[in-house]
């Protein structure tokens, strides 16, 4: 069976605070923030944006949510946009992600106003950094805190980018 996406709803929010919450490998903070609540709501914010860049896809697999992609942070002047992704635990590993965010970035490239995809992950999570390079992301830069509780976390971030 081959999962499919779909224009996220509002009413996918519990599905997807279910499958963060369920995560104990990221104890409960993923890239974006560091709070599930502020995560969402700033998910369902830029999604509702009248930019068309600006999207949220909730990703199903057997009739269940197990994941999203979103697209987020248009800027204009670069006509870029930010790439995240989430998957349950259950289902990494498997390739589900692949081909839709493949057909999603070709989506995105082809509607013309976006020229740079960009990604930001942490620098220790190397299943992620895998699968970007494998969508021909390319390492750009990497971004270093002088926080020193974030550094001992491993809270250190890489940017990749895809240039249409």
């Amino acid at each position: 069976m081959e999962p499919t996406y779909r224009k996220s709803l509002l009413r996918d929010i519990t599905d997807i605070k279910r499958i963060i919450n369920e995560d104990s490998s990221d104890l409960q903070k993923t890239f974006l923030t560091n709070d599930i609540e502020t995560e969402i709501n700033y998910i369902f914010s830029a999604s509702v944006s009248p930019n068309i860049a600006n999207q949220l896809f909730t990703i199903e697999y057997d009739s269940k949510i197990v994941g999203f992609v979103q697209f987020f942070g248009f800027n204009q002047l670069e006509s870029s946009v930010k790439l995240g992704y989430y998957l349950d635990k259950e289902h990494r590993g498997k390739g589900l992600l692949y081909n839709i965010c493949t057909e999603l970035i070709d989506m995105n490239f082809k509607n013309g106003s976006i020229k740079k995809i960009y990604s930001i992950i942490t620098f220790n999570n190397k299943s992620s950094i895998k699968f970007i390079q494998k969508l021909n992301f390319r390492l750009e830069k990497r971004i270093f805190t002088f926080n020193i509780t974030n550094f001992l976390k491993g809270k250190n971030l890489r940017l990749y980018s895809l240039s249409k």
